[in-house]
C-alpha cells in the first residue's frame, strides 16, 4: 500500500470499508489503534489516549506519507484522517511552508535515524511557532518502518518570552542609561550583575566583576559592617541605606552611599540583593568642609566672647576701682598735708575710709579671681557641717548693718532645717550675693524674703524682693560674667555677682532659676543637695 498512489489508496479504502460496512475514517482508527497500541493498553485506552492528547500527533511511512493523524491536528487543519491518509505533507494545501518543513525533516530523519527536535516560525501577522519532534520507529532488526510526529502550537510561549525579552531589553536600558551605580550579587557577596556606570567607576570591565566578590573593592575595615547587613536582608529584604567607603584602582577611597533591598524566590528567600550606589565623596567632604567651618566659627566667636569679656572687665576695673582708689588718694593726701591740724579722731576717719576701699577693691579681686578656671584648685570644696538656721539669721543681721537696716528681712522657715553638709565659704558668698543684690535692687523700706526649707535630698532655699525685677529677654544671660539686664543703668555693679553665686551653687552639685516680672520684684531659687 505504501508504494501506490494516494488516489489507488483511496479506492481500496473505500472498497475495504464498503465491504466491512462501515465508514473509512473508522476502520483507519481501527487499524491505527491495533498496530500502534502498547502491550499495556487496551485499543480503546490508547485510542483515548491518542485521541484526546492536545499536541497534534501523526504517522508516516517511509514515502512520508500521512498513516494517522489525531483529531486535534485534524481540527487544526480541517481536514479528516481518511483525507490524509496516503498524501505526503506537499499534497496538502495549506499550509504550504509548514508542510515543504515537515517533509524536508522526514527526508532527514529517514536518512539519519535520528530523532530531530525542531521548531518552525509560521509567516503571519500572528508570528506563529510550532515545536515539532519527529521519531523514526524501527523494526525488531532496526530498519525504520515509520515516522512519528508530534506538534504543538508554542506562540503563546515564544510572544510570552519576546514580551519577557522585551521587558528585560527595557530594564536593562534603563539601567544601563542610569548615572547611579547599579549591581545585584548573591548573599555570599558575588556580583552577577553591574551596569556601566558600575563598571565605569571601579574601571574595571564586566568580565573582570561579574562572578567575583564585591567585597574586593571594599576596604577590610568595611567587611563586618557589610556582613552584618546582608545578615539583615536574610531576614528582612526591606530597603535600606548605607554608607561605605570604597577603593578605586588607583588605590583613592571614595564613599558611595548605597540603597539596597533583598529579592526573593515563591519561598520568600533571599537569593540576591539589588544595590544602587551614588558617589558621595563631594558632599562627604563639602559636610567636613562645613564642619570644620561651624568648629572654626564656634573658635571664633569664642575668642570674640574672650574678647567681649577682657573689655568688660577692662572696663569694669576701670570704672570700680577708681572711685575707691580716687577716695584713697583724696585721704591720703588730706592726712599727709593737714595731718598736724587734724585730731585724733579726723585721722582715723580717713584710715578708716581707706581701710573700707581697700577691702571693697579686695573683695572685686577676689570676685574676678573665682572665676578664673585656671584658679579653681584655689577654690575647692571644704565641706563641713553647719546649722542652717544659726548661719541664716547671723548672716541677715551682717548684711543689714551693712544696708544700715534699709530693708526688713522676713526669715521664714518652712520646715526645721537642721545640718546641712557645705563649704561655708561658697555658702557664705552665695547668700550674700543674693540678699545684697535684693536690697540694691529694691526701694528703701521695701521687705526681703528668705524661706528655707529641706526635702529629703535638697536644702531650697529662696530669695524674693520686691524691686525692678529684670527684663524677660534678659533672664538667660543673667548668670553670666560681667553682663547687667538694661534696667539698671543708674545702680553700680560688676556684673560678677550672680555669676559667681551659679558657679558655687554648681560646685556643690546645686542649682539655681529665676521668676521674675520688671517692676514686680524677682526670686531665686537655690537647691543644694544635702
Amino acid at each position: 500500500m505504501a508504494d501506490g498512489s494516494a488516489d489507488d489508496l483511496q479506492q481500496q479504502l473505500n472498497a475495504l470499508a464498503e465491504r466491512k460496512g462501515m465508514s473509512v475514517e473508522r476502520l483507519l482508527r481501527e487499524w491505527i489503534a491495533a498496530e500502534s497500541a502498547p502491550e499495556n493498553l487496551s485499543d480503546s485506552s490508547f485510542r483515548t489516549l491518542v485521541e484526546n492528547n492536545p499536541d497534534f500527533i501523526a504517522r508516516f511511512d517511509r514515502s512520508r506519507r500521512y498513516l494517522y493523524v489525531n483529531a486535534a491536528l485534524e481540527q487544526a487543519t480541517g481536514h479528516t484522517l481518511a483525507e490524509h491518509f496516503g498524501k505526503t505533507p506537499l499534497e496538502m494545501r495549506e499550509p504550504v511552508d509548514l508542510n515543504r518543513f515537515v517533509y524536508d525533516h522526514l527526508q532527514r530523519v529517514l536518512e539519519s535515524g535520528e530523532t530531530k527536535h525542531l521548531t518552525f516560525a509560521y509567516p503571519s501577522e500572528e508570528g506563529a511557532h510550532f515545536e515539532l519532534r519527529l521519531i523514526p520507529e524501527m523494526d525488531v532488526e532496526g530498519v525504520i518502518q515509520s515516522v512519528l510526529a508530534i506538534s504543538r502550537d508554542i506562540s503563546h510561549q515564544k510572544q510570552m518570552e519576546r514580551r519577557l525579552y522585551e521587558s528585560e531589553a527595557r530594564y536593562r536600558a534603563i539601567v544601563q542609561s542610569q548615572l547611579d551605580m547599579v549591581c545585584r550579587y548573591t548573599p555570599d557577596t558575588v556580583l552577577t550583575f553591574v551596569n556601566d556606570a558600575y563598571c565605569h567607576f571601579f574601571q574595571r570591565t564586566r568580565e573582570e566583576l561579574i562572578g567575583r566578590s564585591f567585597l574586593t573593592t571594599s576596604p577590610p575595615d568595611q567587611h563586618a559592617a557589610i556582613w552584618r547587613r546582608v545578615e539583615i536582608l536574610r531576614h528582612d529584604p526591606s530597603p535600606e541605606v548605607a554608607l561605605y567607603r570604597s577603593v578605586v584602582p588607583n588605590g583613592e577611597e571614595l564613599w558611595i552611599q548605597w540603597v539596597d533591598h533583598g529579592i526573593v524566590n515563591e519561598q520568600g528567600q533571599v537569593v540576591e540583593v539589588q544595590a544602587v550606589g551614588r558617589d558621595v565623596t563631594k558632599l562627604r567632604q563639602l559636610e567636613d568642609e562645613r564642619v570644620r567651618s561651624a568648629a572654626l566659627a564656634a573658635e571664633l566667636a569664642k575668642e570674640r566672647e574672650v574678647i567681649e569679656l577682657k573689655n568688660q572687665f577692662i572696663s569694669m576695673v576701670s570704672h570700680e576701682f577708681r572711685t575707691p582708689l580716687g577716695i584713697i588718694k583724696t585721704s591720703d593726701d588730706l592726712i599727709r598735708r593737714y595731718i598736724d591740724r587734724m585730731s585724733p579722731d579726723q585721722i582715723e576717719e580717713h584710715l578708716d575710709r581707706i581701710s573700707q576701699q581697700v577691702v571693697q577693691m579686695t573683695q572685686l579681686l577676689d570676685d574676678v579671681l573665682a572665676l578664673d578656671p585656671t584658679r579653681a584648685n584655689l577654690f575647692e570644696l571644704n565641706p563641713q557641717p553647719i546649722d542652717v538656721v544659726d548661719f541664716c539669721q547671723s548672716l541677715v543681721e551682717h548684711l543689714q548693718l551693712l544696708d544700715n537696716n534699709q530693708h526688713p528681712v522676713l526669715v521664714e522657715m518652712r520646715q526645721q532645717a537642721g545640718e546641712v553638709v557645705a563649704d561655708i565659704r561658697f555658702l557664705n558668698r552665695i547668700l550674700s550675693n543674693l540678699l545684697s543684690n535684693a536690697f540694691k535692687y529694691s526701694p528703701p523700706g521695701s521687705t526681703v524674703r528668705l524661706t528655707i526649707e529641706q526635702d529629703q535630698h535638697d536644702l531650697i532655699i529662696e530669695v524674693q524682693d520686691q524691686g525692678i525685677g529684670i527684663p524677660e529677654p534678659d533672664q538667660a544671660q543673667i548668670f553670666e560674667p560681667f553682663f547687667r539686664a538694661k534696667n539698671v543703668r543708674t545702680v553700680s555693679g560688676t556684673g560678677l555677682g550672680l555669676a559667681i553665686v551659679r558657679q558655687h551653687i554648681e560646685a556643690h552639685g546645686g542649682s539655681i532659676t529665676l521668676a521674675s516680672q520688671p517692676g514686680q520684684g524677682t526670686t531665686f531659687f537655690v537647691r543644694l543637695p544635702l
